[in-house]
């Protein structure tokens, strides 16, 4: 099995040079779709989004019903591990995300000098070919072995390069705040809103037009 090293090498290499990237890129998104397929709430969905519906609607209708609530909302708990499943979703956007960088040929590890490359690919996507142009030209510029925090990942420039949606940002900004929120939130008083299902089908259908021919068991016919 490769290293890190090496792998990080190679990734190096094709950045300077160009080459093939398939065989980085399917473990890349195979990873984002066991996250997010590992994930309760993914496996229990349909579940879940009957059960927030229900508890939506007696909150619209002021309900006195507390044993009910309560019960529902312990029965949600059961499909929705709140920060292992938030961690799960991130951690598959990122995995995707970082994939579809190297795809398109933007660099997803960090660059660490010069201090006017670092600044400028936190602000958006730095591509291969401008990489490989100023290093010809003699620019030394340093890579880091860690990759793009999900901070930057999810800046508009970013998203607009992987082709991600605008419209489910608000979501995934949410999951995200929720995971680094990490705190226990009880069984009580809490709910979903909408657009949270809707992201983990939507996140669902990128990875699986990526994943889907080379791993046609990792997902079978969920949405």
């Amino acid at each position: 099995m490769p290293s890190w090293d090496s792998e990080f090498a190679f990734l190096k290499d094709r950045y300077e040079n160009g080459g093939d990237l398939q065989s980085q890129l399917n473990p890349v998104f195979y990873a984002a779709g066991y996250f997010l397929a590992s994930s309760e709430i993914f496996k229990n969905l349909d579940y879940a989004m009957t059960i927030n519906r229900q508890l939506e609607r007696l909150r619209r209708k002021k309900s006195q019903d507390g044993e009910l609530m309560a019960s529902l909302h312990l029965l949600f708990s059961r499909f929705y591990k709140h920060t292992i499943d938030d961690t799960a979703i991130v951690s598959a956007f990122e995995n995707y995300a970082k994939g579809m960088l190297l795809k398109r040929r933007f660099i997803p590890h960090v660059i660490t000098s010069p201090k006017e490359w670092r600044e400028e690919q936190q602000q958006s996507p730095i591509h291969f070919l401008k990489y490989r142009a100023a290093i010809r030209k003699g620019v030394k510029i340093k890579l880091s072995d860690k990759t793009l925090a999900v901070s930057t990942l999810t800046k508009d420039s970013y998203l607009n390069k992987i082709g991600y949606s605008q419209s489910h940002k608000l979501a995934l900004d949410e999951i995200i705040a929720s995971r680094n929120r990490m705190h226990f939130m009880g069984i009580t008083g809490y709910s979903l809103k909408g657009h949270f299902f809707q992201h983990i089908v939507y996140l669902h259908s990128l990875i699986k037009k990526q994943t889907n021919r080379r791993f046609p068991y990792l997902f079978l016919n969920r949405y």
